[in-house]
């Protein structure tokens, strides 16, 4: 679209239709804020539903967990620097009340917002002492958040940043990175400070994570093909 100053895309499931949706943030150069838009797959156009309450200040993927699509923000109209986590319900296609993000200590930036083990989690990076921080909440939204895990870059391939984590299983953390055309799956013990090589291999740009669900993925792909 012309005249688009940035713009971000969600893609969440309603759990009771099993309806896939699509939701889009986008700043145009003639507003201060973000207007959010949404695709139900069947649909043939864009729904729009108005102002979102937030701007998007951090260059964070959003993550759809827990029913919600979620974002790393700041309120609309404020000039705060510690940003927050907001969420769009994709049953009622509203956004919820918004969770705090810690401040853990002046030095650290909030680098990313992840979902990995069934977890929300949040990953800063300390600029001076240069390690990284792992924080989930334990009840999402009726408790606070708590410091998990703790990696020094010393430690890491210089492949590996904050971004790079896509799941935590049985307390190690799995790396996914493309170094000369090739994808690289590593898991990191953060106990013991060792690392294994759990995959190598595929071309770029052609490796996807599969979680089991109750929908069968060759059936999903059958029905978009008729979309």
């Amino acid at each position: 679209m012309k005249g688009i100053l940035e713009e971000s895309f969600g893609l969440g499931i309603d759990m009771v239709t099993g309806r896939y949706k699509v939701v889009r943030l986008v700043s145009h150069p003639a507003s201060q804020c973000f207007y959010c838009e949404i695709y139900s797959v069947g649909t043939t156009r864009w729904r729009c539903l108005g102002e979102a309450p937030f701007n998007i200040r951090y260059h964070s993927d959003p993550v759809f967990f827990n029913g919600a699509i979620h974002w790393l923000g700041v309120t609309r109209g404020c000039n705060q620097q510690q940003p927050s986590v907001f969420r769009f319900d994709i049953k009622d296609e509203k956004f919820g009340s918004m969770i705090s993000t810690p401040n853990p200590s002046f030095y650290m930036h909030l680098y990313c917002l992840k979902e990995c083990g069934g977890k929300l989690w949040l990953v800063f990076y300390n600029s001076v002492e240069l390690y990284y921080e792992m924080w989930t909440r334990k009840d999402y939204l009726n408790d606070t958040w708590v410091k998990e895990y703790t990696f020094p870059t010393s430690n890491i391939p210089r492949f590996l940043m904050g971004h790079n984590v896509t799941d935590i299983v049985d307390g190690e953390i799995h790396f996914t990175f493309c170094e000369d055309g090739k994808w690289h799956v590593i898991s990191y013990n953060p106990r013991s400070g060792a690392f294994r090589e759990l995959f190598v291999g595929g071309e770029h740009g052609d490796l996807a994570f599969y979680k089991e669900s109750l929908i069968s993925p060759k059936k999903l792909s059958m029905y978009l093909r008729n979309v």
